[in-house]
């Protein structure tokens, strides 16, 4: 039976895919996979080249760890450096899509995926690709597959000998009027032979050959959906092929089209198209927080068939350069039945399309959602006697858990569970990332002491502030009473510091480091507040003047640090002592994080005069209050002398401010000031140069990559 799998240059996507698993003496039972895509790259008017990346994954039946490789040539970075238009941006995040290619056209790719600069040899017929270590060799009756296995760099030399005829997968209309066509030759069974280390395996494999436009990835039009898919191929022991495709929408994830081809032992071909997909099991990627379904339902009605796909390892996950970010492809095991007869078999499952993102804030709001799960499990909203013990130790005589529940833990949940955009927590992860440390062991102790110290600070922020709404409703000292909602706020910035003495990850140099900088934000943000209150208390006509004859504006800029930025600091700062960074790494995120904090403060002063839904304050409440922010400093900086007078009666003056019509036109004067547009860009400026200097220091990664796109969302602000 002969092979031909030559190339389609005219293709503007074109890849060789093979799994399958080999075993031999003293060689355990693994499983593999290997892609090469071949992308067409045109440039302007360039004459259209090659472009290759490379996929290999491999993964050993009994240790279960799954060693992977995502290389790319050096024309493929060229051609998506240089491409003046995204297809991909009508669907993916923009600021996701800017950063993405600022970041590469600096830096190269992220540090999961290879750049190899070797040239790639193509040659059509017979086919041969040679990449550096890796090469798939056409001869008449059988294809040569060679590679270095990841991790182990084991040499793996194979031989595949088809045992049926090929495939042709048609195309079905449903498809096609998707605009989705692509030609798919696929040879699923065949014998392996070769060796590993020059040691004898055997084995199967399968391969398959697929070419056509990049409209199976991309989007073909603007506003038209982002295709994935999920895709099994099955071997069973009955010696039947089974391939069953579902395309979905990406974003809503809702099946588009769905194909099934059966080849049976005897090499007849079936094609069904009603195909019943159920996701029965997920699994969280912890290295890019990517849900994927790994164990499925598969029901085939016309053929009798009800299967269920069970993965070797649920982590088999393989990085992808560009917006996929990466993809579920693995092996795993069929059972189930057709027609009722007990069927069981090999199968290889790969689920496309799980990790684009859309929008960073629904990427946001489910690592908000992670955050809160680990707060409840610290403080759950229900305290019962194994939550006291945890918290205070045994009773000497008795305790009623009951009464805490009332008195602490409610108030607290009350204000947490209103929302938050819980960015705090979400930054020193992605900056832990970023720093090269896994942050899953810490996920919890950098919630807890994130967002439980920062709550607390919002209780009393309020009551000092005599703010009436915080998160859309009442304050908690106005619902639960001032004395109630001063004993919760205290109880969370002692109460986090448990998870720090007690976890299992740090040392005790690193516990001592940690809470001496806690303590230290404490008091940063009580002198903070110090400034802050003085201000409001002596706000009259003749201090203000001074203020402004003084340039007061450097101590306002002063107290954010204390206030707002000194905590992200800590948790800057935290995140580099468990990372082990050098000194000059360490002050560089210290820095950082400072200037994010005070910038993230100044674009808060602006969205209290912008009126919208999703400000869930009141509006002008600032000036309402007569507090000197920076917004309103610059803004009577700006103001001419008859205006800056107006600004300045009804600022400094409790009843003026009060008015609801004066109020009205002190918003007004600050919006005409232009200061909001030009507070606003002081933020982005203040930002970069640490940014930066900082980014300097670390490599490329998805999370340095993320860590850019939060640091954007945190201080956009549109007029």
């Amino acid at each position: 039976m002969e092979f031909n799998i030559s190339p389609h240059s005219d293709s503007s996507i074109e890849w060789w895919f093979v799994h399958g698993f080999c075993e031999g003496q003293n060689v355990t039972k693994r499983y593999f996979m290997t892609t090469l895509f071949r992308h067409k790259a045109v440039l302007d008017d360039a004459r259209p080249k090659n472009a290759f990346s490379l996929l290999i994954s491999t993964i050993d039946s009994q240790k279960k760890a799954q060693q992977t490789c995502s290389r790319i040539d050096q024309s493929l970075l060229d051609y998506v450096i240089g491409r003046k238009e995204i297809p991909a941006k009508q669907n993916i995040d923009q600021k996701i899509v800017d950063i993405f290619l600022e970041e590469i056209r600096k830096n190269g790719p992220p540090g999961n995926i290879s750049l190899d600069e070797t040239k790639v040899e193509l040659k059509g017929f017979p086919f041969r690709v040679h990449w550096q270590d890796f090469s798939l060799l056409q001869k008449k009756k059988h294809i040569k597959l060679s590679f270095l296995e990841p991790g182990s760099k084991d040499e793996c030399c194979f031989k595949l000998s088809p045992q049926n005829r090929p495939i042709a997968i048609k195309t079905s209309e449903d498809t096609k009027r998707l605009k989705r066509d692509i030609k798919y030759f696929s040879y699923p069974r065949q014998l392996l032979s070769g060796t590993v280390n020059g040691i004898p395996v055997a084995g199967e494999a399968w391969l398959d050959h697929q070419w056509g436009d990049n409209i199976w990835f991309l989007p073909n039009k603007p506003r038209s959906r982002m295709i994935g898919w999920d895709w099994f191929g099955i071997n069973l022991e009955d010696g039947s092929n089974w391939i069953v495709t579902v395309l979905r929408d990406a974003k809503t994830r809702k099946p588009l089209v769905s194909h099934v081809t059966v080849q049976d032992k005897t090499g007849s071909i079936r094609s069904y198209k009603s195909v019943v997909l159920k996701r029965l099991r997920y699994w969280e990627s912890p290295s890019t927080a990517i849900c994927y379904p790994v164990e499925w339902y598969i029901g085939i009605p016309e053929a009798g068939a009800k299967l269920t796909f069970f993965p070797l390892s649920d982590n088999q996950e393989i990085p992808v350069f560009g917006f996929m970010r990466s993809v579920w492809e693995g092996a795993g095991h069929i059972f189930g039945k057709i027609n009722g007869k007990n069927v069981k078999g090999y199968a290889r499952g790969e689920f496309q399309g799980y990790g684009y993102i859309f929008d960073f804030k629904d990427y946001l709001k489910r690592a908000a959602s992670k955050v809160d799960r680990h707060i409840k499990e610290f403080l759950p909203p229900k305290i019962d006697d194994a939550a006291m013990q945890k918290y205070v130790g045994p009773p000497t005589w008795h305790y009623k858990a009951s009464v805490y529940t009332k008195m602490l833990s409610k108030p607290v949940w009350d204000l947490v569970s209103r929302g938050g955009k819980r960015w705090r927590p979400i930054f020193t992860l992605l900056l832990l990332d970023a720093l090269g440390k896994s942050p899953a062991p810490y996920e919890s102790l950098v919630s807890v002491l994130a967002e439980l110290s920062h709550t607390g600070s919002l209780i009393i922020d309020d009551i000092e502030d005599s703010s009436l709404i915080r998160r859309g409703e009442e304050c908690i000292h106005l619902r639960y009473g001032q004395d109630l909602a001063i004993n919760a706020s205290n109880t969370l910035y002692f109460l986090p510091t448990l998870i720090l003495h007690k976890h299992p990850h740090l040392t005790d140099k690193q516990k001592l480091e940690i809470h001496e900088l806690i303590m230290k934000h404490y008091i940063q943000a009580h002198f903070g507040q110090a400034l802050d209150l003085y201000w409001s208390r002596n706000m009259n006509s003749i201090q203000l003047n001074k203020w402004l004859h003084d340039s007061a504006s450097p101590q306002i800029l002063q107290m954010y640090a204390f206030k707002t930025a000194a905590p992200v600091m800590v948790l800057a700062e935290t995140a580099a002592i468990i990372a082990h960074v050098p000194m000059n790494v360490r002050k560089a995120c210290i820095r950082f994080a400072q200037s994010l904090g005070v910038a993230f403060q100044i674009v808060d002063d602006i969205h209290n005069f912008k009126k919208s839904s999703k400000w869930k304050k009141d509006w002008g409440e600032d000036l309402k209050e007569g507090k000197l922010t920076y917004v309103i400093f610059r803004s009577l900086e700006r103001l001419g002398k008859n205006e800056k007078n107006h600004l300045c009666q009804i600022l400094s003056q409790p009843e003026k401010r009060k008015n609801p019509l004066l109020l009205q036109e002190g918003i007004s004067l600050i919006k005409k000031s232009g200061a909001l547009r030009s507070c606003h860009e002081e933020a982005k400026a203040l930002i970069m140069p640490d940014w930066q200097k900082l980014s300097d220091m670390i490599p490329l990664s998805e999370s340095k990559i993320f860590l850019h796109v939060l640091c954007s969302y945190l201080t956009d602000f549109k007029l």
